[in-house]
C-alpha cells in the first residue's frame, strides 16, 4: 500500500468485498483499509 501512495502519488485506494466474507474484510483491515460504508445496491 505504501508503494501505491508513494510511487503512484495516489490519495485514495478503494476495495470492495462481500459483507459475508469476514476473512476478506480482515485482510483489508490488515492492509490499512478503513470501512466507510456498505453498498446496498449496484446498477445492473
Amino acid at each position: 500500500m505504501g508503494w501505491a501512495f508513494d510511487a503512484l502519488d495516489l490519495t485514495r485506494v478503494q476495495a470492495e468485498t462481500d459483507t459475508r466474507n469476514v476473512a476478506s474484510a480482515r485482510v483489508l483491515e490488515k492492509l490499512g483499509f478503513v470501512r466507510e460504508g456498505t453498498l446496498r445496491k449496484t446498477a445492473s
